[in-house]
């Protein structure tokens, strides 16, 4: 996307100290052996950078078995990112992006295409795809170095009406992750949300029960939100299924009263962290692909206690 693209991933960061404020969960590096299905030697969650023309970006990303992807992309940062060692970026991003795709293909290249959205339209600079939807074509390559960390790389062509763009991504499988999470009441809790548009000064809680019930209700700009976490697949790898349901949003917020999904996931700050936040990317389901972007949004909510 041409100009100020994208942006930052909000993130809180832990300490050792936190390890008493954390549910009770044990973190260990995600597996990097392949499977006989295609889709599992590359599933996890993926971060690393997106250059794009010659600008490097936050890339925060989700990949299941069944070929699902959800990208974040944020930034500028100051450096090539691969998630190795270090806090997760922490600045509240002035504007970012989605991609919602498919992949498919061999276990070491993966191809497929997908729709990007603009988040954050509301901004004085908004990205172009939140004037309208950008199409991705995607065409990335799986490694599984012994040396290091499984790693995706490769091409994303995204079109919209300003033009074509290359997002050139470079990304590692993020180790501390809480592996072995396979029911909702593994990801239950209470998380205060820091990144979502409609969450100020950290006064939105969202609220999820041992059942995967999800609620949240932002005081000042009126959101209320309610919805369902189930397991994605088995949900071994950490990774959910989200319904949300978004109403009674003041009318400076009214555009993201309606209903959305996506994926969620639990994860650290950083690889030295003990802490747990609540991630989630989401986006409205079956949208007008020639109109305006709608909404969608990416969140990150550090862990604050059990319910």
């Amino acid at each position: 996307m041409p100009g100020a693209l994208l942006i930052a991933l909000t993130a809180c960061g832990g300490s050792d100290s936190d390890q008493s404020a954390v549910p009770a969960l044990t973190t260990q590096p995600a597996s990097t052996q392949s499977a006989s299905e295609s889709g599992d030697a590359w599933l996890g969650h993926y971060v690393g950078s997106a250059t794009i023309a010659g600008v490097q970006y936050f890339a925060d990303a989700m990949t299941t078995a069944d070929g699902l992807i959800r990208l974040y992309v944020a930034g500028p940062i100051d450096a090539d990112y691969r998630g190795a060692g270090g806090n997760l970026p922490q600045t509240v991003p002035a504007t970012s992006a989605q991609l919602v795709g498919t992949l498919q293909g061999p276990t070491n290249q993966i191809s497929g295409d997908g729709l990007v959205f603009g988040q954050q339209c509301e901004a004085s600079d908004p990205i172009e795809s939140c004037a309208d939807i950008g199409h991705a074509n995607i065409s990335i390559a799986y490694s599984n170095d012994t040396d290091s960390l499984p790693a995706i790389q490769g091409n994303i062509l995204v079109t919209n009406s300003a033009g074509t763009e290359t997002w050139s991504l470079n990304m590692g499988l993020y180790g501390p992750n809480y592996i072995g999470m396979s029911t909702a009441t593994d990801i239950a809790g209470v998380y205060q949300e820091e990144l979502a548009d409609f969450a100020l000064s950290g006064d939105t809680l969202i609220t999820i029960s041992d059942k995967g019930a999800l609620s949240f209700q932002s005081a000042s700009s009126g959101c209320t939100g309610n919805g369902q976490v189930r397991p994605h697949l088995d949900g071994v790898e950490n990774m959910f299924d989200v319904t949300l349901t978004i109403s009674g949003c003041n009318a400076q917020y009214s555009h993201f009263n309606g209903t959305y999904e996506g994926l969620a996931t639990t994860t650290t700050s950083s690889e030295w962290d003990y802490d747990s936040n609540l991630r989630m990317w989401l986006s409205q389901p079956d949208p007008v692909v020639t109109g305006a972007s709608p909404p969608a949004l990416t969140t990150w909510a550090p862990w604050v206690s059990q319910n």
